[in-house]
């Protein structure tokens, strides 16, 4: 709740400057509120095991943890790692069979 009341006043402040001088500051609050919005969306329990298990094995193949989710259909795991690699929790290193997923140094 402490991040909406946060983004509300960002917003309102953004609403006061009106003036074409004053863009940089707009920009900057900007950047702010879309930080605010990205680190209060959380992550669902199945990614956050993904997000675990990825932590606590340095690095891992989308087969591994295939294995290490069976209940899971791996389409809707690959649509997880898509969506863990998008939002700068993990990076993805290399482009074929060989993709290993690993902790990314700007994790939000």
């Amino acid at each position: 709740m402490d991040n909406c009341l946060l983004i509300k006043d960002k917003l309102k402040s953004l609403k006061s400057l009106r003036y074409p001088k004053k863009q940089k500051e707009i920009l900057k609050l900007l950047v702010e509120t879309a930080q605010l919005i990205r680190n209060s969306q959380e992550l669902s329990p199945r990614r956050q095991e993904i997000f675990q298990t990825i932590q606590d094995h340095q690095s891992v193949s989308a087969d591994f943890l295939h294995r290490r989710f069976l209940a899971v259909d791996p389409r809707l795991l690959r649509y997880d790692l898509k969506y863990l690699v998008d939002n700068g929790y993990i990076a993805k290193v290399g482009k074929t069979r060989g993709v290993l997923y690993t902790v990314s140094s700007q994790n939000p």
